[in-house]
């Protein structure tokens, strides 16, 4: 499973020391002096208005992917070839939108609400594997176990985005090791795409048609 770490606005302490341990970083603001602490990192942006204007900004500061919601985003974000787009979606969202998502050009779905690993939380993750055909990513807290993350991975979730804070750096190796330690996937149906993250300007190998292009990482296809 991929790891996205996300940092607050202002906290650069938080940064994770070990760029290994994380396949991405998603700022609440890019922010230069973290950016530069990144090194050759993926990061991306929550995005805040989606000005033509803020787009060359970050395009300029080296920033591979957006985050944004349907509701706020500009259509023209949808055009950004430059850029991985990840639409983060409500969970009481209608099934009709769901299905629509398909059609648009965006390179994963992020699961918002609660983070709480509750089995509502499971049933939400499930409802959107189940309607929406792209690769999805869900907020974890920090300091779950390796059975919840077990039961995540299992609706068809390939990636985990965690809130860090420079007081809680230790937990997030704690979360890379169980991460790497979870026992091979069940057989599950042949309906989900795997997810490639190539850096920009290098080519990545692609084996199936929908692609997560946000930065350096591969997510490995569940067997099936």
């Amino acid at each position: 499973m991929m790891l996205i770490v996300a940092l607050a606005e202002g906290d650069a302490g938080a940064a994770p020391d070990d760029k290994a341990s994380v396949d991405a970083v998603l700022l609440a603001k890019a922010e230069s002096q973290v950016v530069d602490g990144l090194g050759e990192s993926p990061w991306g942006v929550s995005l805040d208005k989606g000005t033509q204007e803020e787009l060359t900004q970050l395009k300029d500061m080296g920033c591979d992917f957006l985050v944004f919601e349907p509701a706020t985003a500009p259509s023209s974000v949808l055009g950004e070839e430059d850029l991985g787009k990840v639409m983060e979606i409500e969970p009481d969202t209608a099934d009709g939108m769901l299905r629509a998502i398909d059609k648009l050009p965006i390179d994963a779905v992020l699961v918002g609400g609660d983070p709480t690993l509750s089995v509502h939380r499971l049933m939400v993750c499930q409802r959107l594997a189940n309607l929406v055909h792209k690769p999805l990513i869900a907020r974890v807290p920090l300091d779950v176990s390796k059975e919840a993350l077990k039961e995540i991975r299992e609706t068809g979730v390939t990636g985990l985005v965690v809130h860090l804070s420079a007081r809680d750096k230790k937990g997030l190796s704690r979360l890379r090791e169980t991460i790497d330690s979870l026992p091979a996937m069940r057989k599950r149906r042949k309906d989900k795409v795997e997810p490639v993250l190539p850096i920009p300007g290098r080519e990545a190998a692609v084996e199936e048609e929908e692609d997560l292009d946000l930065g350096e990482a591969t997510i490995p296809q569940p067997e099936s």
